[in-house]
């Protein structure tokens, strides 16, 4: 899986909020690698998520170890949660119905 650098990653977020043109995002891209926010400026926010999932990427937000964070991206839509808390992510998946582990 190829993922965005921060440079692409930029790019994107200020497309979805309507500050560059869509075309200046690379979309060669098969995923998007995020965290929740670069200092002040959120990222694994709606508008980035749709944007991304608009261009045919999947949308991974990193590293997220609080339940409320996981609960509130997958109900956003993210595609895939990388987290330091196996224990957190399998009940947060189990209750969405999500879950495909032992």
């Amino acid at each position: 899986c190829t993922s965005m650098g921060p440079g692409e990653l930029l790019r994107l977020r200020l497309a979805a909020w309507r500050l560059l043109p869509v075309r200046m995002v690379p979309t060669a891209a098969q995923c998007v690698q995020m965290p929740v926010r670069y200092g002040p400026l959120p990222l694994a926010e709606p508008r980035c998520i749709d944007l991304a999932h608009d261009l045919g990427m999947q949308v991974h937000a990193w590293t997220i170890n609080d339940r409320g964070t996981m609960q509130r991206l997958l109900a956003q839509g993210v595609d895939a949660i990388i987290t330091d808390d196996l224990v957190t992510a399998r009940d947060v998946l189990r209750v969405r119905g999500a879950w495909h582990g032992a």
